[in-house]
């Protein structure tokens, strides 16, 4: 049988895609995710979700855990500031579209950024891209963090895992699951969330 070339839509496509709430594009982009993605990322609260070909390769997607480890955005909040950070001119990944369906099971899809994480490269060095550049790196991550601070942002996360590296060697800032707006005052880092107890079963 011939091999079909199925190219993937550009991420511009897939945010007209989503803009124009196509719906039956939106589904198939779901199913296509759903059966035939690979884990690429996980932590307490989700799974990411990812194909390697296909129209929908170019975009990711996070599927909210039946029971997340730490309840504080809600998934559309997490789109929303997601989106204002990008806007800002953040490196982070561009929010298409969250959602919930009718079982109750929640999804943020997003693009997919070729890369690692830094707590990946640090298990595997040989992840890190020949073009990287320590100094580089450190002083473009401090100015993604200003431009998330002077839009009024606060991240509240910024670990190992939640900041990638690109293929160009560039900080990604990635998962606003905790992250807020405010002035940066103490009162910023002062909000309660609600922490999942396995012994108990509640938060």
């Amino acid at each position: 049988m011939e091999k079909i070339d199925i190219k993937p839509f550009e991420i511009k496509k897939v945010q007209k895609i989503v803009e124009s709430k196509e719906t039956q594009a939106l589904v198939e982009c779901l199913e296509s995710l759903e059966i035939h993605a690979e884990t690429i990322g996980e932590g307490g609260n989700a799974e990411v979700l990812a194909i390697a070909e296909g129209p929908f390769s170019k975009v990711c997607l996070k599927r909210i855990r039946e029971t997340p480890q730490i309840i504080c955005n809600d998934i559309d909040r997490e789109n929303e500031l997601q989106g204002k950070a990008r806007r800002a001119g953040v490196r982070t990944p561009l929010a298409l579209i969250s959602f919930e369906t009718e079982d109750e099971k929640k999804y943020f899809i997003m693009e997919k950024i070729i890369g690692n994480n830094i707590e990946e490269i640090i298990g595997t060095p040989s992840k890190l891209p020949e073009s990287f550049s320590y100094e580089i790196f450190i002083k473009d991550l401090e100015d993604q963090i200003k431009k998330l601070h002077n839009a009024g942002i606060y991240h509240r996360d910024l670990h190992i895992r939640n900041v990638m590296i690109n293929e160009e060697g560039l900080p990604v800032i990635i998962d606003f699951g905790t992250a807020t707006e405010g002035t940066g005052s103490d009162n910023t880092y002062e909000e309660y969330a609600s922490k999942f107890n396995p012994v108990t079963g509640r938060y």
